[in-house]
Parts: C-alpha cells; structure tokens; sequence
C-alpha cells in the first residue's frame, strides 16, 4: 500500500451546464479497462487466515472485481534461502521457499476466474545485510548486483509456479518492485539507472519461463514523496538506461515492456480529474494528468504508445484524519475515475488497462492503512461505494454540487461490473414519465447510447437538459434486473 501522500492533483473536469430534452449518439471508444481492487490488510498481512482471504476474494468478486493487485513481500517467501545460488533460486520447487499464503491467493483468485497483478517488494536481511530496512537495495554497486541476481531469480520462480500449467494457478500481469521512484520504497535515495538494471534481470527471467506474462516497469509513485525522484524525471532516465539491458534489436526490446504501471492517486477531496497547475509540480502524475504520463511515454521509442495500467487509487472516508472525503463523494468518485481512465476525452482511447481502486474493507484501526475501502472496519457495513463499483454511473460534468446549467448536453457514462453484458443507462427526470422507452418502471433507458469499443460493459450517451430539471442517472443491468445506485443532477 501507498501511505497517504499531499498530492495535488490535477485538472478540473468543468462544472459544466445542463438540462433535458434530446439525446444524442454516444462516441465510439476503446476497449473497456479492467477493474481491478488491492487490500493489502486483507490479502497480504500474515495475520489473515486462509479463509479470511477468501472471503476477502468473494466480497471482491460480488463487486465484479477482475483483476486482484497483491504487493507481496520477497522475505516471507524466501526468509529461509540465504547462500543458495541463483540458480537454486530459480527452482520454485527448492524446498526453502514457503509458498503457502502465496499459493491460497492465485490459486483462489483464479479459482473464482479473476487475474492477479503481482507486485514483489521487500527484501530477506540475506539479500541485501539490513535487519532494520527491508526495502534497501544495497549501496554499492556490488551489494546491489546481489540483490539484482537474486530478486531476479525469485520472480523467475514465481513466475515459472505461476504460469498457469503447474496447479497453482496463473498470474497473468507482473510488475518489477513497487514505487521504485519513492526514498520510502526503494530504501534510499532513487536511482533509476540501477532500476532499469533491476527491471532488465527480472523481465528476462519471467519471459524465460512464463511466455504469457505480461510485466510493466513501477509502478511509479504520483509524486516520488519526501526525498523520493518525480515520476516524469524517473522515467526519462529510465528510458535511457533500459535498452542496455534488454536483449536484440529494438522491436525485440519492446516485448519485455507490455505496459508501464502508474499510481495515479488524485486529490484527496476533489474529483478525478481535478488539476491546480499553481500547486502541483510539473513533473508529478495523478489522476488529473494521467496524460503526462502518456506523452512522457511516447517520447521514447522503448516506451513508445505503450498501455498503461493504473495500479493504485483511492479516496479516503470519515473518520480519516484531514484527507477524507464523505462516503457519498468516494462513491461518485471512484466511478468518474473509471470513466475517467477508461473514456476517449484527451486522447487516451484504450490506453489504460487496469484500473485498481486500493482498499476492499477499512482497517480496524486508523493507523493500520488506509480507510478508502468499500466497506466499513467491521468487513460487513457496506459503504456507498461498494454498490457504486457494482454498476457505476458517472456524470462528471455534475461536479461536486450535482448542479449544472440549463440547455446543456450532459455526456453519461456507466457500467455494470458484475453482469457487464446488462448493462443500460437509465434516468429519471423526477415528476415526469417516461414514454416508449422505458427500462423498467419510472426509468428512461437513454437514447442512443453505445458500447465502448472492445468489451461489453461500458457505455456512453448524452442527454440534453432544461432548466428546472431534477434528474436521477442510474445503470439498469438487464441481467439481474435491478438498478445501481443514482446520481442525482439538478438544473439551473
């Protein structure tokens, strides 16, 4: 997990105008991302029990979860396996790895036809001699090329476990360490000279062994923190050191770089696509200019029109310190955030792959990690959000207040998670009728709205308004026959 970081994020989505009356054609878009959800508390700590996890796995799937993001820790697994070479290290049969907690996760999560995006971090005190910082990647040169070798041989071994054929499920999506451009995560001052050394050895070892693995550099923190390296400038440097460590030409290259993973953490209390120029620095990425992190991308060759994935975001609810926002505005956040990645608006048709929303149940305790889950501490109180990542419905032009101005042409987006295939847009315009095109009930199912490009699931239409109008947008899913949650907007 990312602790809370001050970002300052990003671009504000207009509090645009509208009002009801026609409907117009929805855009053509790419192909829907994956919605994805991590839970370090619940699926990494040691505390939890088998059971416990699964069940964390089953709240996540009735909320139409497809990818599983677990940061897991190197020296849980591999405590026992100082002095071994790398070539034992390699064998995911040596009998000095402990696989079990690993192993009930992917096998589970694939059981229940979800993917796993796995990050490893955390290093064994054999690998890099500190008892007192387990992310520290060594100090000179010789003491980082042994940690190098090694992490590399353990991801060629988990990546050879996980490959699909072995019984122990399949994980799909890699990334090489977690927030590489954060003092935090790698344990001292950054240096993305020696990550692209880092991202070089372990790539080559898990297309080694596992052909179908697709492995993403980061991801990269929003803003590097306190002594950490801003993400734009992190990258750059990478670029440049990288190719010396992938093999053949530069096509050949590119294949070791499937997608770049980013965590794009937006503002705390402010929408998705929120941007104040005079507080954020230029060379940081969140949510709001998630678009920097694609021009940063295709200004290299090595990087260049390559997906992203969206690994880590979220928005924090009562009774979080200064940085919460109400439980209603986490709902309709986390659904403009999809919208927000997955839509075609600033030129990022079907460039983000994944999208992972951090926390499925908040901690017991405040200290203990975030509170951005979909459920309360007790596991069982569902928030707003949780029905919200069900079948979400964004109208960000809405903004905060839900007030927009009359004779405008509000753009919808919607999607249900859980029965991708059902999904319909529908409002209500309170103290009216609906006429020939009902969904169900007093709902209007939305003219002409389209399926994004690609995957069933999400869906764009517009709407125009008039002035006085109380109108209630919601996903109608045609396969259960219930509704998500509403969004309300009133016209000026």
């Amino acid at each position: 997990m990312t602790h809370p970081r001050n970002f300052r994020s990003l671009l504000s989505i207009a509090v645009l105008l509208g009002s009801v009356a026609a409907m117009l054609v929805a855009p053509a878009g790419a192909s829907a991302i994956m919605v994805g959800m991590e839970s370090t508390h619940e699926l990494v700590n040691t505390t939890q029990s088998n059971e416990q996890r699964e069940h964390a796995l089953d709240l996540m799937k009735e909320q139409g979860v497809q990818v599983v993001r677990a940061n897991w820790r190197w020296y849980e697994v591999a405590a026992g396996c100082g002095g071994q070479s790398t070539t034992a290290l390699s064998d995911p049969d040596n009998a000095c790895y402990d696989w079990s907690r690993l192993d009930n996760l992917v096998e589970s999560a694939t059981d229940r036809k979800m993917q796993v995006l796995l990050s490893i971090q955390q290093n064994p005190e054999w690998a890099n001699h500190s008892a007192t910082n387990r992310y520290y990647m060594g100090g000179t040169q010789t003491q980082f090329n042994f940690v190098k070798a090694h992490f590399a041989a353990f991801y060629g071994a988990a990546a050879k476990r996980y490959n699909g054929y072995n019984g122990h499920g399949l994980v799909r999506y890699w990334t090489v360490h977690n927030e590489p451009n954060s003092k935090v995560y790698w344990g001292s001052t950054p240096n993305p000279a020696r990550y692209a050394q880092l991202y070089g050895a372990t790539a080559r070892a898990i297309k080694a062994v596992n052909t179908r693995a697709l492995i993403a550099p980061g991801p990269t923190g929003p803003t590097g923190g306190r002594g950490g390296m801003q993400p734009v400038l992190f990258i750059k440097a990478f670029q440049r050191n990288v190719t010396k460590y992938l093999p053949g030409s530069m096509a050949n290259k590119r294949r070791f770089i499937n997608a770049w993973a980013h965590n794009p953490y937006p503002n705390f209390q402010k929408q998705p696509s929120f941007y104040d120029p005079r507080r954020q620095n230029r060379n940081s990425i969140t949510m709001g200019t998630i678009d920097k992190l694609f021009q940063t991308l295709d200004a290299s060759p090595i990087t260049r029109r390559t997906k992203v994935w969206a690994t880590e975001f979220g928005w924090e609810t009562r009774p979080e310190r200064v940085t919460y926002t109400t439980s209603a505005r986490q709902a309709q956040f986390i659904a403009e955030a999809f919208d927000w990645l997955d839509s075609k608006r600033l030129g990022r048709i079907g460039r983000v792959q994944i999208g992972v929303q951090y926390g499925l149940s908040d901690p017991e305790t405040l200290t203990g990690d975030w509170q951005s889950g979909t459920l309360l501490n007790n596991g069982v109180t569902k928030k707003p959000s949780f029905f919200m990542f069900q079948r979400m419905i964004s109208v960000p032009q809405a903004g905060l207040s839900g007030l927009v101005r009359a004779n405008t042409k509000l753009r919808v987006w919607g999607r249900s998670n859980v029965n991708p295939s059902g999904t319909q847009l529908a409002y209500r315009i309170l103290g009216q009728k609906c006429r020939s095109n009902a969904a169900v009930g007093a709902y209007c199912q939305l003219r002409g709205q389209r399926a994004v490009i690609g995957t069933p699931g999400a869906k764009y239409g517009y709407l125009m308004v008039r002035r006085g109008q109380r109108i209630d947008f919601r996903v109608y899913d045609t396969v259960s026959k219930s509704y998500g949650p509403p969004r309300r907007v009133t016209v000026r």
